[in-house]
């Protein structure tokens, strides 16, 4: 691995678990046993290290997500599958994280917004007009409306203001949320198919 690629790594791994704000220039440098200096040789300052790790750690995640919607077979598979991506990227990921990307970091938010908003939610208002197709979805649903609303749904059950870690379970909060999504969107062909995919929204 390349010394810049061992900095992106490192540098994602200590925001993942610590926060960005929290993690310093002189944190990546000791937790990778080189100088700080050898870190600006690669980048000019911290804002450059969180956007190639915001952009980075994107890109891969959504080649995660894209392989789960065109390796189902249906667009409640998809569903599922997009959820459980989330929940399993999300689990271990320091709560102020988002917080700090929002309030320190506005070019990584921006990445991170557009990721969401380009990526994301076309995925899953593809996926919902694919199930309103085979008959799985409801036909009067508008996809353009619950694309948006499923992502920030998502991403309430992972903001510990409204559902503090010590109080309630994240995988439950998220399986609960999944079960009043896609039970609201379900038509009866859809809900005979369901019972197959809610096992697999607790895997890991």
């Amino acid at each position: 691995m390349e010394v810049k690629d061992k900095i992106i790594h490192t540098a994602e791994g200590l925001f993942l678990q610590y926060g960005i704000r929290s993690v310093t220039m002189d944190d990546i440098a000791k937790e990778l046993g080189i100088s700080k200096k050898t870190i600006y040789q690669y980048f000019n300052d911290k804002e450059e290290v969180v956007c190639v790790v915001t952009r980075d750690h994107l890109s891969l995640e959504k080649a995660e997500i894209e392989s789960v919607v065109y390796g189902s077979e249906n667009a409640i598979e998809v569903i599922q599958g997009i959820s459980r991506c989330m929940r399993r990227n999300v689990q271990n990921m320091n709560p102020s994280l988002l917080f700090d990307l929002k309030k320190y970091h506005h070019k990584a938010y921006k990445i991170y917004e557009e990721w969401k908003q380009n990526d994301l939610v076309q995925l899953i208002e593809k996926t919902l007009k694919r199930g309103m197709e085979e008959g799985l979805f409801r036909e009067d649903i508008n996809p353009s409306v619950l694309a948006i609303a499923r992502i920030e749904q998502t991403q309430m059950g992972m903001d510990p203001q409204v559902f503090p870690r010590g109080e309630f379970d994240l995988v439950d909060v998220q399986y609960q949320l999944f079960n009043l999504f896609m039970h609201g969107i379900l038509s009866d062909k859809g809900r005979a198919v369901l019972s197959k995919y809610e096992k697999l929204f607790l895997e890991k």
